[in-house]
């Protein structure tokens, strides 16, 4: 059985991510559909575990899972770390004395429990005495109902998080009312308060992303930016030193570092650094998640029915976010940066090849698998290969901000 895996993540106040909600599908036919089997549905939640290695997933963060009536009376969740998994109870569960007893035993194994999309208090109040984390669905709940939750279980000593937040104005409302975890893609557009001026650091790597993606470039003007910028030199050598270890000696000079790399590995470090330069006052998962979609995207380049520009996908991947990391037009951005008009395209929303596996790759993320499999078909992609090349990106990722330091 396939099984396809997702997440989403949890932030903070300070827009650090302290969790991840891993959804589950045991196929694109299926979806996940809860009002099929549920021995089945465990199963497949159980096997993803054991399967795609729940560290990869998360990084070593709490996974949030969702659990019908079914899972939970069951005690399926029993069967997987209580220190690394919260379940979600879902708000479709009526509550009884079965679902009583099996959040007592939850939280006698040690779990933290959640209860998902709440959006009236009716019928839960039951389970008042077990619930760690609510989750308000700011999507389905005015604002009046958004302050009522607050004021209702922080004094409870429950933690509320504020799920599909999908503008600023809402994440600032969400931490205003005291909601103390959040949801959602209000980080994933710029922020267009006002026009602002690209600070002169930031242009300086703009210069380097400038310079690698001249169609021939030049490794001794493309060496002298490296120079000029402490931090660019050592993250190379710690990359190269990192990533050629089996080699007989350490390499020392720039230069030398750059004709080991060789272009295409040129092009992706340089592009990797220097998006991880501009992005150092974002929030951290907007880092990863460019890094994450750059090798997602030349995975899919590789087994799509359209092969060749694999160099183009991972820097479309990569350079998706930038207009949330400098707060500019992607338009605009366009016009500083000497990019193939492939990418160019690909990134204005053009369409084109780039375009396709980078809309494929935002699908997959967002756990849109409708989409997802309308976009995967005239690629000629296997629908296999998607959690594979998924969970290799996330790898990927974690391994590649960790040699950058």
């Amino acid at each position: 059985m396939n099984a396809f895996i997702a997440r989403q993540p949890i932030f903070d106040v300070n827009l650090n991510v302290v969790a991840y909600e891993l959804l589950f599908r045991d196929g694109f036919d299926n979806a996940f559909d809860w009002a099929d089997d549920t021995e089945a549905t465990s199963r497949v939640i159980v096997n993803s575990f054991l399967n795609f290695e729940i560290e990869k997933l998360t990084g070593g963060k709490r996974a949030f899972i969702n659990v019908n009536r079914e899972v939970l009376i069951r005690n399926y969740i029993h069967l997987l770390p209580a220190n690394k998994v919260v379940p979600e109870i879902l708000e479709t569960v009526l509550v009884d004395r079965e679902v009583i007893e099996a959040c007592q035993q939850l939280k006698k194994a040690g779990f933290d429990i959640a209860l998902d999309d709440l959006t009236e208090l009716k019928g839960w109040s039951q389970l008042k005495d077990f619930l760690d984390v609510v989750k308000v669905d700011f999507s389905q709940t005015s604002v009046e109902q958004q302050s009522f939750f607050a004021d209702h279980f922080l004094p409870r000593k429950v933690n509320i998080l504020a799920e599909k937040v999908e503008t600023r104005e809402e994440f600032s409302r969400a931490q205003q009312l005291g909601y103390q975890y959040f949801q959602g893609f209000f980080f994933a557009q710029p922020e267009m308060l006002f026009r602002k001026e690209i600070p002169a650091t930031k242009l300086h790597y703009l210069g380097l992303l400038q310079e690698i993606n001249h169609h021939e470039f030049d490794l001794i003007d493309l060496a002298a930016i490296v120079e000029r910028d402490v931090s660019l030199s050592y993250k190379l050598l710690r990359y190269i030193n990192a990533t050629y270890f089996t080699q007989q000696r350490e390499i020392r000079s720039l230069h030398q570092a750059l004709v080991t790399l060789g272009e295409k590995q040129i092009r992706q470090w340089a592009s990797l650094v220097a998006v991880s330069m501009i992005a150092d006052e974002k929030p951290d998962e907007v880092l990863r998640m460019s890094i994450a979609r750059a090798k997602f995207c030349e995975l899919l380049a590789t087994k799509a029915i359209q092969q060749g520009r694999v160099t183009d996908a991972f820097l479309v991947g990569m350079f998706s976010l930038l207009d949330v990391v400098l707060d500019t037009p992607m338009s605009e951005i366009m016009e500083s940066v000497p990019l193939s008009q492939n990418i160019k395209d690909g990134l204005l929303g053009e369409g084109g090849f780039e375009r396709q596996l980078l809309d494929l790759a935002i699908s997959y993320e967002r756990a849109d698998w409708a989409n997802a499999i309308s976009l995967a078909q005239p690629l000629g992609l296997d629908s296999g290969f998607l959690p594979i090349a998924y969970l290799e990106a996330l790898e990927w990722a974690s391994q590649s901000i960790d040699l950058m330091g």
